[in-house]
């Protein structure tokens, strides 16, 4: 282990093989257990670590201070590192100016030779024109995006450059009325293209509420995939606009049962995930003892002239993700028996359309529309409803 000590602050820490010896992860934590601020950079490179919960959080504050303007923030080539959790808590501190290392919002201005190496980038990202091919090199071996996510006012087709890209980090508190991923006005964009970030995506976020994402005035083609929109329902992001449909192409789920929609008697009994609109009428009652697995409809949800006076059959659905403009991801019309509409379960509901939830013409003891949040677990119910009031759903 190499290190400069100014007083009790490390200047400068560089974890190498050759420098690590025989000093195991827990050696390290015991090595920096008193050090809550780093005056100077890190670089973690080729190294054995799993983890970087060898930085020690101040419980204070919950935050590490990392004033990284003089040495930089460089993390690569470690093939055991799985868990970056850590970092999450690091507040940067850069200059006078309040510059960050690897910042993304600074790439027009500084060498691209020095984001070859970047794994992380601070500041957020902010594409307001078609980038030079030379910039979005300098950008494939980015992993995580700490800040705003802005793409807007581009010819680009896609998102691929960000080959290994995977999460996104955002500080949201106070955050309330702009979308943390703003992606715009890109007419020639058919789709995110960003493999990692379809197979592993992740979101960190402080704020519950405001998970706000924008994906409007795209190509007429831009479609997202089902393992996309499985990202997004799992990290409860709420969309603004989502100008997009549904891929065609069927991706492969090794262990979940994928099902296609076309009507009840036809649709499985072992489904997990349902493609198309769910739709259930008079005389299929008998029939939905199939839903007992779903957890996922890649759809709307419609339930009209039935006889159920609850909707306990879909106790297990966790989400909804309706791409079509005209329906409400939810329809409970004309059920006159229906005195209870509850779907405990829920965590996510992702709607282009405005309104969630069409709720009409069912036992007169049933709530309208206008209180459809009380379908929903106290914890969706308040998210929902802060949302509604918010956006006018």
């Amino acid at each position: 282990m190499h290190f400069q000590s100014v007083g009790n602050q490390f200047s400068n820490c560089e974890i190498l093989p050759e420098m690590l010896g025989n000093l195991s992860e827990i050696q390290l934590t015991k090595l920096f257990e008193q050090m809550h601020t780093l005056f100077g950079g890190i670089n973690i490179i080729d190294s054995e670590q799993k983890t970087l919960s060898i930085f020690n959080i101040d419980n204070e504050y919950g935050e590490f201070n990392f004033f990284c303007e003089t040495y930089g923030f460089f993390i690569r080539d470690n093939i055991r590192l799985a868990n970056l959790d850590a970092l999450f808590y690091f507040y940067m501190w850069g200059d006078d100016d309040y510059n960050e290392c690897c910042r993304g919002d600074d790439l027009f201005t500084s060498s691209l030779d020095s984001y070859k190496t970047c794994e992380f980038l601070f500041g957020g990202l902010h594409f307001s024109s078609t980038p030079d091919s030379s910039i979005l090199s300098a950008l494939s071996r980015i992993r995580t995006v700490k800040g705003r996510f802005i793409i807007e006012n581009t010819d680009l087709k896609d998102l691929s450059f960000f080959g290994i890209f995977y999460r996104f980090e955002i500080k949201n508190v106070g955050l309330k009325d702009e979308a943390f991923i703003n992606i715009r006005n890109n007419t020639k964009m058919t789709g995110l293209g960003m493999n990692s970030f379809r197979s592993n995506g992740e979101f960190q976020y402080d704020w519950e509420n405001n998970r706000l994402v924008n994906l409007e005035n795209l190509h007429p083609d831009f479609c997202l995939t089902i393992h996309e929109i499985e990202v997004f329902l799992k990290y409860n992001v709420f969309f603004v606009n989502i100008h997009a449909k549904y891929c065609k192409e069927i991706e492969y789920f090794e262990i979940l049962k994928v099902c296609t929609f076309n009507n009840m008697s036809s649709l499985d009994g072992d489904c997990d995930y349902v493609l198309g609109d769910l739709n259930i009428g008079s005389e299929d009652e008998k029939y939905v003892i199939k839903l007992g697995r779903v957890t996922h409809i890649f759809g709307s949800l419609k339930i009209k002239n039935t006889t159920f006076k609850d909707l306990s059959f879909l106790s297990g659905l966790k989400y909804i993700a309706s791409l079509d403009e005209s329906l409400p991801a939810i329809q409970l019309i004309s059920n006159k028996e229906l005195r209870k509409a509850s779907l405990p379960s829920v965590e996510n509901i992702i709607t282009r359309r405005k309104q969630f939830v069409l709720i009409e013409d069912n036992h007169p003891k049933l709530f309208n529309s206008s209180q459809f949040y009380k379908m929903f677990n106290p914890t969706f119910e308040a998210r929902s409803k802060y949302l509604s009031a918010k956006y006018h759903l």
